[in-house]
């Protein structure tokens, strides 16, 4: 849904609220075995059965705002973003894996359930001045925060045969407290066939990540970076139909829970997989370049994408 409103001739407000659903299935079962390269001797063998299914939600809004000030190019803009995203899960996880030595053999028999929410939220200010004939400054703030929990509840079976047991090696919830900031100078010039953009932006984030097991927290990390990210832009116009495109910007990105979480997947028993509390939001460096051309009276067009990206 979109909806728009002009309260008067220099004002215009856009709102967009979203919504989703969804559901999700999933099974797998294997028999597998390990064989040494030179002699062919079985190293270990065994099967496994996984099973889950679950849904989730989504919603959020967008909210625009901009407002010209008298002046031509006179600007002023703020957006805020709110998005919240919740999922459940449960299923069962079953593995057999004989080595056939001294190593005692891995016999896993779980039932979990695993819940998780993620709430975000994001506020951006914008001052344009123009300077001189078509040349404009931009002063830009941003503040944006997000907070997500992950608990995995993990229980194997008791002497009845029923699954009461807490696994606490799987069995973990985490907390994940991540705001990120931006501030940015810009300095845009319009010309008669091409305009062009330069900027800088310094980016401070602060990501706090808590384990616990039950109640008892077992990690607390806590992690501050700053990154600074030049930004450059080109548009050359042939006509009005007929365009090129530069652009190079950085991004911070905050891992995700599941990059984050040390909770233990053993749905493949060979393959054993689980994130890392104290990974760093990532900086990324990118460029893309597009081409288009078009003939309206023939309805044809021609595009033409590069997009590159340093980690």
């Amino acid at each position: 849904l979109r909806m728009e409103w002009n309260p008067d001739e220099a004002t215009t407000i856009i709102f967009r609220p979203n919504v989703s659903f969804y559901s999700n299935d999933r099974d797998e079962r294997g028999d597998f075995h390990t064989r040494t390269e030179l002699s062919g001797d079985t190293v270990n063998h065994g099967n496994s059965e996984y099973f889950s299914e679950g849904d989730g939600r989504n919603y959020g809004g967008n909210l625009d705002i901009s407002r010209k000030l008298g002046k031509e190019g006179r600007v002023l803009s703020a957006q805020l973003r709110l998005n919240r995203g919740e999922s459940d899960n449960e299923g069962t996880s079953v593995s057999n894996t004989f080595y056939g030595g001294t190593r005692p053999d891995d016999i896993i028999d779980q039932r979990f359930t695993n819940t998780s929410d993620n709430t975000s939220w994001r506020a951006y200010i914008s001052y344009v001045e123009p300077i001189g004939r078509n040349n404009f400054l931009q002063l830009a703030y941003e503040y944006g925060r997000n907070v997500s929990e992950s608990d995995k509840d993990t229980r194997s079976r008791d002497e009845f045969g029923e699954y009461t047991v807490l696994d606490s090696l799987y069995s973990k919830r985490l907390e994940n407290n991540f705001v990120n900031q931006e501030v940015e100078l810009n300095f845009r010039a319009v010309r008669e066939n091409y305009d062009y953009m330069l900027g800088v932006s310094m980016e401070p984030s602060g990501s706090r990540s808590k384990t616990f097991i039950g109640t008892d927290l077992i990690d607390d990390t806590k992690q501050d970076v700053l990154n600074f990210a030049p930004m450059a832009q080109l548009n050359y116009r042939w006509s009005r139909t007929h365009n090129l495109r530069l652009r190079y910007w950085g991004r911070t990105d905050q891992p995700s829970v599941t990059q984050l979480s040390p909770v233990v997947d053993v749905s493949d028993p060979l393959n054993i997989r689980y994130g890392n509390p104290d990974l760093k939001p990532s900086f990324q460096h990118q460029f893309n370049i597009r081409y288009q051309r078009s003939n309206p009276e023939k309805a044809s067009s021609i595009s033409a994408y590069l997009n590159g990206g340093y980690l």
